[in-house]
């Protein structure tokens, strides 16, 4: 088997797995300029490591909070460790989700994604992470406080990169 068969047989195989990939220019004219073609990426490489670092930090997070969670089976009344319960597993349905509307929103560059990932971070998550921060601030639980002021700092970057970022896109889309 010749290196030009061996070539082809890449080359069939990656279009298989991304179609399109042959069709970008191979020398990299349009880094120098050169080329016709306008490649404008309006994607944020910073929304994308902080949803990267989300992440990888979501399942230590995950495993605080519940650990948590059963800690303060003993603090509480019933009616408010069921109202504690829907909460935090409101907030652990919904972070997954946002955390992947804000990944494929910022890669594939929609307006629908990343405008769900904003609202959905401003609108559910931040305060269902604030509540359950209150709670482990009056219980002093210094490991949910930690993990949660980490998941509210990210969420805090995440909100004011993706807004610029939602705002870019849109432009580009409108004209």
């Amino acid at each position: 088997m010749g290196r030009q068969s061996v070539q082809n047989v890449l080359e069939s195989f990656s279009d298989r797995i991304f179609p399109g990939l042959s069709d970008i220019p191979q020398d990299f004219s349009f880094v120098s300029g050169q080329s016709d073609i306008v490649y404008d990426v309006q994607s944020s490489l910073v929304l994308q490591m902080s949803l990267y670092f989300n992440l990888v930090y979501y399942p230590v997070w995950l495993a605080i909070i519940l650990a948590s969670f059963v800690a303060k089976h003993q603090c509480f009344g019933w009616f408010s460790y069921l109202l504690l319960g829907i909460g935090v597993s409101a907030c652990c349905v919904t972070e997954a989700t946002r955390i992947y509307l804000g990944m494929s929103g910022n890669l594939s560059e929609q307006v629908a994604e990343l405008s769900t990932f904003w609202f959905t971070t401003l609108l559910v998550q931040l305060p269902l992470v604030t509540i359950i921060l209150i709670v482990a601030l009056s219980l002093s639980q210094i490991l949910e406080i930690v993990a949660l002021s980490i998941s509210s700092l990210l969420m805090a970057v995440q909100l004011c990169v993706s807004f610029t970022t939602l705002r870019n896109v849109a432009r580009l889309r409108q004209f």
